[in-house]
């Protein structure tokens, strides 16, 4: 699998496509084919450990041991990740005058929206933080891997979807120390 962004730090929904096609060709899933239903993210309740992330459609009946966020509606879903690919695009123009914080800033902003789009019927999670590796690598010139634990960063995206990105933001600067840290 080649990069999801061109060498310029640039990406576009085409590419992103392609990535999930060919990240998940086989799984059960249609694999780079935008979702075409409406659905709801699912997280454990913190009194239920043993229950599974995961996506369910709208229509499905949803647990009371259950707290969910809301997706975008699957009409919404093309244009806001084309908006999303633009800001992502115009800002990675000026990154050589960003601080590190900036730099951070944008990559989860980019990284909620692409989660609370959540363009795929699966495979979004994984998609975004492979993504999210490689828009760091690209923002701090050195090879990051962002692989939170599932529990923080399910707790960290719900948190950012309602507005507040300080646990993400978190996850993320750790990342990247443990990444200096590695060095």
């Amino acid at each position: 699998m080649s990069n999801i962004l061109k060498k310029d730090g640039k990406l576009t929904t085409k590419r992103i496509r392609h990535a999930h096609e060919v990240i998940f060709r086989k799984e059960s899933f249609k694999s780079g084919v935008y979702r075409d239903s409406d659905v709801e993210i699912l997280m454990p309740v913190e009194t239920q450990p043993h229950m599974e992330y995961g996506t369910v459609h709208v229509s499905s009946q949803i647990s009371g041991l259950t707290k969910g966020s809301k997706t975008l509606y699957k009409k919404e879903v093309s244009v806001a990740l084309e908006r999303s690919v633009k800001m992502w695009n115009k800002w990675i123009t000026k990154r050589k005058g960003l601080g590190g914080g900036s730099k951070i800033d944008l990559a989860s902003r980019f990284h909620t929206y692409f989660m609370i789009i959540h363009p795929f019927t699966d495979g979004n999670g994984r998609l975004g933080r492979r993504l999210l590796s490689e828009q760091l690598s690209f923002l701090l010139e050195k090879n990051i891997e962002f692989e939170p634990e599932s529990k923080l960063y399910y707790e960290a995206i719900y948190k950012a979807s309602c507005g507040d990105e300080k646990s993400l933001k978190k996850l993320i600067s750790e990342s990247i120390s443990g990444t200096e840290e590695q060095a």
